[in-house]
């Protein structure tokens, strides 16, 4: 069994009055529950918690028997942990969608299975959501936060590694340019975009796919928002992405409370 691992925060659930069952994305790509007896901090020394959504942890695990679902945590800190975005409201909200994506997309980890070499598709998963988390950190820390922009970022890159990233080159219906157009749309059912000749398009859809040709050929750190996208070229990504990961949209409360 492995009992040394390091892991995302994504849900977490009071059990009794101190102990919290924690979700953790691994860097596997895959998730695993783990309780921290004791682990929402308090008590007679008035400790504190670093059991906080989006937080990336280093734990040291208790032996458990085959087969058992939950794993106890001996041992743990904090590696990384997101200050800044804390003291905004609205990029909080933003972590929240991130970590309960993570908690949809990912695979559960089989932690006493030593057999299984690296995966570099789940992988992809846990490296989409940690660049996303550090990168909507140092946005808020140099005023640079965009929420609409930092969403499409974060879709884009984790829609890489899912293998169904959007086409950018050619409508998927003519087969023409997109370079030619300035009014795009986005179709889920194509797996792509469609010109303006064959379907209605607009210049919102036409910002998301500049946004996603910087977000294809760039890596996370290298990309600096000026502006923000369109309310309605994310509603469309998130349509899109949503769809693709055979997710219902209604299940994803905060990304409505993003504006």
């Amino acid at each position: 069994m492995k009992t040394k691992i390091e892991g995302i925060v994504l849900t977490k659930n009071l059990q009794g009055e101190r102990n919290l069952v924690v979700k953790l994305l691994l860097r596997s790509g895959k998730v695993t529950n783990v309780i921290f007896y004791g682990g929402r901090g308090g008590g007679e020394k008035k400790k504190s918690s670093v059991l906080e959504l989006g937080t990336m942890l280093k734990v040291e695990l208790a032996r458990s028997r085959v087969g058992s679902d939950l794993s106890s945590a001996k041992e743990w800190e904090a590696i990384w942990m997101a200050d800044k975005l804390r003291l905004n409201h609205i990029a909080f909200y933003l972590l929240c969608s991130i970590v309960q994506v993570a908690s949809k997309v990912a695979q559960e980890e089989d932690l006493h299975d030593e057999s299984h070499g690296y995966d570099e598709h789940s992988a992809g998963v846990f490296r989409a959501i940690s660049n996303s988390l550090v990168h909507l950190e140092h946005s808020v820390a140099s005023n640079t936060f965009y929420p609409n922009s930092e969403l499409c970022l974060f879709l884009g890159k984790l829609l890489i590694e899912l293998g169904v990233f959007p086409d950018l080159r050619t409508c998927m219906i003519c087969g023409v340019a997109l370079e030619q157009f300035s009014k795009l749309s986005i179709s889920s059912e194509h797996g792509g975009f469609v010109c303006s000749n064959c379907t209605h398009g607009d210049h919102a859809q036409h910002s998301l796919w500049l946004s996603l040709n910087d977000v294809a050929a760039k890596k996370s750190p290298e990309i600096v928002f000026s502006s923000d996208l369109p309310h309605l070229a994310r509603e469309r990504l998130w349509q899109y992405f949503c769809f693709q990961s055979n997710l219902d949209p209604k299940d994803f409360r905060t990304i409505a409370m993003i504006p």
